[in-house]
């Protein structure tokens, strides 16, 4: 199953720069071609749309070995410990959110990129 709004994305992120495309109409999405629908899937875009709406949860955890935790939108972390000389990387295209309870032992390591 893929979220509700994945056909939002898909659509509003068309490309509309093709040669006949004239706007019959506007819907919810965008313009509308009777013929072309909302134009042709750019599938780049509609990546880069639906990460930046993402939010990765890296919650409850120990990490005690080097763990790195990646989101092209962002990173939300809570009830963290680093232990074990282990180093912690967060690598958000986003924003990193560190909440409470977050803690790193003494010779662990924390990242944030």
């Amino acid at each position: 199953a893929y979220p509700a709004s994945l056909p939002n994305v898909i659509e509003s992120t068309c490309n509309k720069n093709l040669s006949g495309f004239t706007v019959t109409q506007i819907r919810p999405n965008g313009t509308w071609n009777d013929q072309l629908g909302y134009g042709l899937v750019d599938a780049y875009a509609s990546v880069q749309a639906a990460c930046a709406t993402l939010t990765v949860n890296f919650t409850d955890q120990t990490v005690t070995t080097d763990t790195t935790v990646n989101s092209c939108g962002d990173i939300n972390v809570q009830n963290v410990t680093v232990a074990n000389n282990a180093k912690l990387i967060l690598d958000a295209a986003g924003e990193t959110v560190i909440n409470s309870n977050f803690e790193v032992e003494l010779g662990s390591e924390l990242e944030i990129k």
